[in-house]
């Protein structure tokens, strides 16, 4: 991972001793502002805070990188492991450990109600010079094509010099524009829109009435009428069928009493955080999150050395296995892998046959078999009915 920074752009060791240097020089002790915005629009009040920090130079100090390195990789070993253990879909970190772990003991300087140091609040907006007027980085620009060792850019600006959408529109950017403010707001909306309906459902009726008589007329006269006049005076009659639910749904929604807004209903999927496992089974997560990328580079490794009889392939196919075995042992599913290695293994040689039917007795045979196996599973399921009744 370290070895990326080669070909990448990273900041000097000097300049960064250099700014380390001037930052202590000039920093206050005692002094601790934070930045807010607030921007009152679209029924909404939103309120914005900035916590302004020196540079990490987690790199550079602790020999790591930064936590967007090796991303790609990590994306990787997401999609495999969320194939092979089914269960950490829905967990952002989980799968194969990841050594990184970002965290606070809680020693460090408290501020803020209650202790010895307090906060300053500082709002900022448009009006503000510096946070208008300059669009450059803060600090050294790298020109690394990751982003993660490139200064950041202010609060209203991204690194490309636009304005960033959580400045512009903080109302759309935190998925509330299509959320009402209030429920007084809630329900003029709906009136409103019950009012649209009933104009448009008189439109649409005109309309069917009008195609409707028409069509009859050019019956009952003898003139052949077109499919396509036909299809489109059912769609105008579905039309009026979709306007008529709508208003249905929207009169119950008027006539009870609105559900309470809960806090989260604007998020389509919102982030929980994970069940904590006890102190021992966490212990051995941690000690298999910093051992298991290690063990898939050096199984790869292995892989690549003479074995005789053994070939690469055999051989990451067996690392891949066994990384993933002490995966699903460590987090206490081991039943849920190896059920999903039986479907894939079955999956695998159903395939395999299939392929060697064609390649040996050609497509037909392949075609016959599977409606044979298609014709055992149904006739399975009818005598299951057959049995039922």
């Amino acid at each position: 991972m370290r070895t990326s920074l080669f070909f990448r752009g990273s900041v000097a060791r000097g300049t960064e001793a250099a700014a380390e240097t001037r930052y202590r020089e000039q920093m206050r002790a005692d002094h601790h502002p934070y930045y807010g915005r607030v921007v009152r629009g679209r029924g909404y009040v939103a309120l914005q805070y900035w916590y302004f920090y020196v540079f990490n130079d987690w790199r550079s100090r602790a020999y790591g990188v930064n936590d967007h390195e090796f991303h790609g990789l990590i994306r990787v070993f997401r999609r495999i492991s969320r194939t092979l253990l089914p269960w950490t879909r829905d967990q952002e970190h989980a799968g194969v450990g990841i050594p990184y772990v970002d965290y606070a003991r809680g020693d460090g300087v408290s501020i803020g109600p209650g202790h010895d140091r307090e906060w300053i609040p500082v709002l900022i907006d448009d009006q503000t010079p510096w946070v208008f007027d300059y669009r450059g980085l803060w600090g050294n620009d790298t020109e690394d094509r990751f982003g993660g060792e490139r200064a950041p850019a202010g609060p209203r600006y991204e690194r490309s010099g636009t304005v960033r959408s959580s400045w512009g529109d903080p109302v759309g950017w935190s998925g509330l524009a299509k959320v009402a403010p209030n429920r007084d707001a809630a329900a003029e909306l709906v009136r409103v829109r019950l009012e649209e309906l009933i104009a448009d459902d008189e439109v649409v009726s005109g309309e069917i009435d009008h195609l409707q008589s028409r069509l009859r007329a050019d019956v009952a006269s003898g003139i052949s009428i077109t499919d396509a006049e036909e299809r489109r005076l059912a769609g105008r009659v579905a039309h009026r069928v979709e306007l008529h639910d709508e208003r249905r749904r929207l009169d119950a929604l008027l006539s009870e009493p609105p559900r309470p807004a809960r806090p989260h209903d604007h998020l389509r999927h919102r982030k929980l955080p994970s069940a904590q496992p006890p102190a021992g089974r966490r212990r051995i997560l941690a000690m298999w999150s910093a051992l298991s990328t290690p063990l898939i580079l050096a199984f790869v490794g292995v892989a690549f050395l003479p074995h005789g009889s053994l070939t690469v392939i055999g051989s990451a196919s067996f690392a891949v296995f066994a990384v993933f075995a002490i995966e699903a042992i460590a987090r206490s599913n081991l039943v849920r892998f190896l059920v999903t290695l039986v479907v894939l293994g079955v999956l695998i040689a159903v395939g395999t046959t299939l392929a060697g039917l064609t390649v040996f007795f050609g497509w037909q045979t392949t075609v016959a078999v599977c409606l044979f196996g298609l014709a055992g599973l149904l006739l399975v399921n009818n005598l299951r009915e057959l049995s039922r009744d």
